[in-house]
């Protein structure tokens, strides 16, 4: 989803986790304000080029911030800024209850485990 077809209550940074930096250190301090200002940025319109003279981040880069900060969290909150904190990871839960639905139904139909893991695997011919 981009800028330009995402609804405006998602836009609304009122309803996005903020972070706190103060108890970071200089470096993963510099990388979260900079990637906040280019997700402020990009929420707020501006060109590509603009974002990458100020802040440094590419096109790519902020468009895969955008897309992580547009996902939900479970209290309904959306992530937000969260994702700009240089240590933050988010799993896409999605892959992972996919993976656990295709174990769960190859157990269902005799399949074991082990069968499954080993086709997943590469293997030397």
């Amino acid at each position: 989803m981009n800028r330009n077809n995402t609804p405006k209550n998602i836009l609304d940074q009122s309803k996005w986790a903020t972070i706190d930096t103060s108890q970071l250190d200089a470096y993963a301090k510099s990388i979260s304000e900079r990637r906040e200002r280019a997700l402020r940025m990009y929420v707020a319109f501006a060109l590509h080029k603009e974002i990458k003279a100020v802040t440094g981040l590419c096109r790519q880069e902020v468009h895969a911030l955008f897309n992580k900060a547009i996902t939900k969290r479970p209290d309904g909150l959306f992530v937000g800024y969260e994702v700009c904190l240089y240590y933050k990871r988010l799993k896409n839960t999605n892959e992972r209850l996919l993976r656990h639905a295709q174990k769960r139904d190859l157990v269902m139909r005799g399949c074991s485990l082990n069968f499954w893991t080993s086709t997943l695997k590469y293997k030397r011919s």
